[in-house]
């Protein structure tokens, strides 16, 4: 799904970028900025686009909820497309494969015996070791 997500709905857009590169920066659009308009998407649920407005902090573009990743740190276009490409599929993993929270039950009766068992033959063991026992004064 996250594949066709990118494909259809994922805008990039380049421009002149800072850092590394020397005269390059100066004439070549290196920086990529990946766009994903959360509120028009049609792969995603009401309770997803909810979830990822949510979460998105200071990606999101609060008034047209639009999704914006930047990526300037390397001094080639498509390694930072690549790069920016992978930090929005990251941030996609992580909000929408969040587990449920885990239903604690209770222990079966059958494995409480058990565990106690196995604290009564472990004491006995350790009492066993004791020099007063070994004496004989009990």
């Amino acid at each position: 799904m996250l594949k066709k997500l990118i494909k259809k709905e994922v805008h990039y857009h380049f421009s002149k970028s800072g850092g590394h590169g020397g005269q390059n920066i100066n004439k070549r659009k290196t920086k990529a900025e990946l766009y994903f308009n959360v509120k028009d998407s049609s792969f995603l649920s009401s309770e997803q686009k909810d979830l990822i407005v949510e979460k998105a902090g200071h990606r999101l573009h609060h008034h047209e909820h639009i999704l914006i990743f930047t990526c300037q740190e390397e001094r080639y276009q498509k390694a930072n497309k690549i790069k920016v490409t992978e930090h929005f599929k990251q941030f996609m993993h992580e909000i929408l494969d969040q587990k449920g929270e885990r239903v604690f039950t209770d222990i079966p009766v059958q494995k409480r015996e058990e565990r106690l068992q196995d604290k009564k033959k472990h004491s006995d063991k350790k009492y066993r070791r004791r020099r007063h026992h070994l004496q004989g004064e009990d």
